[in-house]
């Protein structure tokens, strides 16, 4: 029995030991998806969730997409961390919305950000 208690506070203190570890991973995890999209939101600084009313309303407020009156496709491309001739990585968004009847939308949104040559 004695062993046992020996056995179960060493566990606990090892734990203890790794929850700072713990609480900091993943920082960094698709920070990608804190760039901004959409050339509108992009360019009011980021404050763009209280009117978005098209394609971009997944990034920004998706309930904007009940605002919707027709379909949308939009596309952005970004060079990020270099120069425009030579970027170090690409930022890419695609989104395509298809309003319903009673304020419903169907979309589909693909962002992504390419590092060459890794």
């Amino acid at each position: 029995m004695r062993l046992y208690s020996k056995l179960k506070s060493g566990i606990v203190i090892i734990s203890l030991l790794f929850i700072p570890y713990i609480l900091h991973a993943g920082d960094y995890g698709a920070s990608f998806l804190n760039i901004g999209v959409g050339p509108r939101g992009i360019a009011m600084a980021n404050a763009f969730c209280s009117i978005t009313d098209d394609a971009y309303s997944f990034f920004w407020n998706p309930a904007g997409y009940a605002m919707m009156n027709n379909r949308q496709i939009s596309g952005m491309y970004g060079p990020q961390f270099g120069t425009i001739s030579n970027p170090l990585a690409n930022f890419n968004t695609v989104s395509i919305a298809l309003p319903l009847k009673n304020k419903a939308t169907i979309a589909f949104n693909w962002v992504r950000l390419a590092i060459d040559d890794i």
